[in-house]
Order: structure tokens, then C-alpha cells, then sequence
């Protein structure tokens, strides 16, 4: 899941100095193992691109995880281009 597009895609969001989904949320979380994905199969089985160039994307560059972040549980999401939401449940 990690992987997302792939790593032309990963490379091609580093180079306008962004992070991806899931390094957004990593690098909020207190640490790796404070991440509970819960949509794992978010578009399981399905293609996106044009014909002959077609992906398959889990998530589709969203994460929708618990997360804890200063010791605290929030539940939310990373976009792959707008940002993290968390909201505190614990």
C-alpha cells in the first residue's frame, strides 16, 4: 500500500518537493506502528490510466487510518494532494 502509483509517481511527487499519502501520514504519526489503516481495500481490483498504461492503486492515494499523534488516537485521512484531516477519538 506503502507504494501507492508506483515509483514514477513517487518520484514525480518528490520533485515538486511534496510527500506522498502514506509519507504525510508517517511522518505525523508518533511513530510506524501508531498507524491502524482501516481501508485497505479501497478500489481493490480496479484500473485507472488510459488503455496499455493502466494501474492498479489501493487506495488510490487515500489513507483513511487511526493514527496516533502525541499519544493521542485520532481517526482520519491523507489525500495525496490536499493535506491530512485528523480528528481526535481518544
Amino acid at each position: 500500500m506503502a507504494q501507492g502509483w508506483g515509483e514514477k509517481y513517487q518520484e514525480r511527487v518528490r520533485a515538486k518537493n511534496k510527500l506522498t499519502a502514506h509519507e504525510r501520514c508517517a511522518k505525523t504519526a508518533d511513530d510506524e506502528a501508531s498507524i491502524l489503516p482501516i481501508n485497505t481495500f479501497v478500489n481493490v481490483g480496479l484500473y485507472f490510466g488510459d488503455e496499455g498504461s493502466k494501474k492498479n492503486s489501493p487506495n488510490a492515494g487515500v489513507i483513511t487510518a487511526f493514527v496516533r499523534i502525541e499519544k493521542r488516537w485520532t481517526i482520519g485521512n491523507c489525500k495525496r494532494q490536499y493535506g491530512c484531516v485528523w480528528i481526535m477519538v481518544a
